[in-house]
This record gives C-alpha cells, sequence and structure tokens, in this order.
C-alpha cells in the first residue's frame, strides 16, 4: 500500500483526443503512453440517505475509486484501489489531497483501507 501527496488538475475539454494531441504537440508535448482508464467511485452506505441533498465534494471525499487501466502501448492491464483524503478551504477549493493506493495484487490480501 503506498501513501502519496499530490495535486491535479483537472479541466474540461472541448475537441476531440486528436485534436487536443496536436494542440500539445504544437506546443512542444509528444505522446509517451497511452492507456484507456475505467473509473468506478463507491460511496459509504451511510451517504446514501443525504446523497440528494449534498455537493459532489461532500460525496467524492468519503469515495473509494476503482480504476481499471488499460495500456495500449505495453498491452497490459492494471486495476488499483485509491482512497483520496482531500482537505479543503472555506470556499471548496482543494488545499490538499493524499492517495492511499493499494494495487491488484495487494487488494486481494487485504480488507481494510
Amino acid at each position: 500500500m503506498g501513501i502519496k501527496q499530490e495535486n491535479e488538475i483537472t479541466m474540461k475539454v472541448n475537441c476531440g483526443i486528436s485534436e487536443l494531441c496536436k494542440i500539445l504537440e504544437d506546443k512542444g508535448f509528444k505522446v509517451v503512453d497511452r492507456f484507456t482508464m475505467n473509473d468506478i467511485f463507491m460511496i459509504p452506505n451511510t451517504l446514501k440517505s443525504k446523497i440528494k441533498t449534498l455537493t459532489s465534494r461532500e460525496i467524492l471525499k468519503d469515495a473509494i475509486l476503482i480504476r481499471d487501466i488499460e495500456n495500449q502501448f505495453y498491452k497490459n492491464r492494471n486495476k488499483k484501489i485509491t482512497f483520496k483524503k482531500k482537505e479543503f478551504n472555506k470556499n471548496g477549493d482543494i488545499l490538499n489531497q493524499e492517495s492511499i493506493l493499494k494495487t491488484q495484487e495487494s487488494v486481494y490480501h487485504s480488507r481494510n483501507i
């Protein structure tokens, strides 16, 4: 099990993947890996009764993420379970985020995250 501290940026993209890659390549970036990711978010049952009154951030701060990653370059697949611990300011902005990660091998041998 690994714990890492990270910050990430998520942006909405209004063009196709090919066009986005071309824009980034024109700015000096190059494709070094290509994969497909299937994310499943699971929330505690305790949130079920009040889910309609909660914001997305309030729901996701207690979520467990199951991630199935298929690498198209190396033709392999990787499964991970992640719990992201997030710290927010009063405006709801993420100040800090830590991830607790279990890989496929440790997922089957552990009962606690």
